[in-house]
């Protein structure tokens, strides 16, 4: 099947290069625990794993169905489960040997049958909620969590974590991430006292790894980084969005583009329209803000952004179809930072909202 003129090319050298500069950041004696949730962070689950199982030691994912999706593709490494999941998820989880992340009691019994069920010892990690008020048990439940997780036969702890709220904010979070810090240790010498010492203890995200070395512990979490954002570091982007133009046409002066007629031409103009729209995940809020790369020359996106066009303005007569448009990659003026900005969003939402009708090409 031929590819569409919309698609995201996926540079694989970048991707391992960035993982081992975190990696050289960590040492050698720290795990190093690589994020592909969110479809890789919209590379491509499957091949992003498949590209970086031999450099890191675990794999974490958001939900249990992408977990199930890697082991059936042939991933051995350890996979976390960051988010919660419903009882009826148990199964899933003991059949394919995950590790899910622990925010409560009420499924221990559950583990514990489904752990037996399928002649497996479940690796739990507790999370421990040390200010981010989303998942985690509250630090002075912690401890009779874990002495209840003990008393069972099949479920064991195997990590400690706990997710760092403001660590990419230096200005505003350094003293909330610190206090977070703190209290995590505080946590673990608890922990240590009531002689329970799990293998992997975790709380550093990509930014952490940058900024808090008291963080990293015997394990870092990171995802973003490896992908190729993250700041004070050598470190490039992976993905490149691209897409073609298929429509020249030469439009007069005060003509109106797109719906709504937000962009009126105040002079004779050539526009180029391109098959890519929000349905790929190139966002309507950047409608009549954004502009795109072609042969090295920015030019503006005009009008609104529709499910699937978008209308760039051309110098008048240009007449190249089919030419490539690069709409975000690895360019200093033009990547999911500097898109992220326009859109009053940040890199991340980029990156994973481009959809699965956008092919994905991997090169080395």
């Amino acid at each position: 099947m031929d590819l569409r003129a919309t698609r995201v090319e996926i540079n694989i050298k970048n991707f391992r290069n960035n993982i081992k500069i975190f990696r050289d950041k960590i040492g050698s004696s720290c795990s190093l625990c690589l994020s592909v949730k969110g479809n890789a962070y919209g590379h491509g689950i499957i091949a992003m794993a498949h590209h970086a199982k031999d450099i890191v030691d675990f794999f974490a994912v958001a939900t249990v169905n992408e977990g199930a999706s890697l082991r059936e593709s042939g991933i051995n490494l350890p996979i976390l489960v960051l988010s919660s999941h419903l009882e009826s998820e148990i199964p899933t989880i003991c059949n394919y040997g995950l590790s899910p992340l622990v925010s409560h009691c009420q499924f221990f019994d559950k583990y514990e049958y489904w752990a037996n069920y399928y002649n497996i010892n479940l690796a739990l990690h507790i999370k421990v909620d040390t200010g981010m008020s989303r998942a985690g048990i509250l630090p002075n439940d912690v401890l009779s969590s874990a002495k209840k997780i003990m008393a069972f036969k099949n479920i064991h702890i195997e990590g400690l974590c706990t997710h760092l709220a403001c660590s990419d904010d230096r200005e505003v979070g350094a003293d909330f991430t610190e206090k977070q810090i703190s209290l995590f240790e505080n946590i673990i010498d608890e922990f240590k006292n009531n002689n329970i010492n799990p293998k992997y203890i975790h709380a550093a995200n990509s930014s952490a790894v940058m900024y808090y070395k008291n963080s990293h512990f015997n394990m870092v979490r990171f995802g973003l980084g490896a992908y190729g954002y993250s700041d004070d570091i050598n470190i490039k982007p992976v993905m490149e969005f691209k897409t073609k133009i298929t429509i020249i046409k030469n439009i007069s002066k005060d003509s109106m583009v797109s719906y709504g007629c937000t962009w009126k031409a105040n002079q004779d103009t050539t526009i180029g329209i391109a098959p890519v729209g929000y349905a790929d995940g190139y966002m309507r809020s950047l409608s009549n803000k954004a502009s795109v790369l072609i042969d090295g020359d920015f030019y503006n996106v005009i009008g609104r952004v529709c499910m699937d066009q978008i209308i760039i303005e051309l110098p008048y007569g240009f007449n190249q179809l089919e030419h490539d448009v690069l709409l975000f990659g690895d360019n200093e003026k033009l990547n999911a930072n500097t898109l992220s900005i326009l859109a009053n969003t940040i890199s991340y939402e980029i990156l994973t909202s481009i959809s699965d009708r956008v092919p994905r090409i991997y090169k080395s």
